[in-house]
């Protein structure tokens, strides 16, 4: 079932980026609901292509969405918390300004994201 629910994601994923080519992205809530589904089963990768896919059809980028991305990036394993050099290069990379600080740390504490304080939570568990 799980694995099920993980293709799915990843069939929406590459959806999302036909919709981009084609000129008609989603919009921003559509986008989120994508970026949670992306964290919930640790696509980090998918999900930081789904934020610099929002970048690329100029949509405007929150700091729910960067947190919900460095949220499936934690949980992927892709990211570390802590790491402020690491929250400066992501940051770097996109164009939405950390709520609070340049650090992973300061991004998740600001909880720009409902549940984003929980998902870290249970990242940090995982690591």
């Amino acid at each position: 079932m799980c694995q099920v629910r993980h293709q799915q994601v990843a069939q929406a994923v590459a959806l999302f980026g036909q919709m981009c080519d084609d000129g008609e992205p989603p919009n921003a809530s559509q986008c989120s609901a994508l970026l949670e589904q992306c964290c919930t089963r640790g696509m980090g990768e998918e999900a930081h292509g789904v934020l610099r896919g929002m970048e690329d059809a100029s949509m405007a980028l929150s700091a729910k969405h960067a947190c919900q991305t460095i949220a499936a990036l934690l949980r992927a394993g892709l990211l570390r918390l802590g790491c402020t050099a690491g929250g400066e290069a992501f940051f770097d990379t996109i164009r939405v300004a950390p709520p609070a600080g340049t650090s992973v740390d300061a991004v998740m504490a600001a909880g720009g994201a409902e549940g984003c304080a929980r998902r870290c939570a249970r990242a940090r568990g995982a690591r």
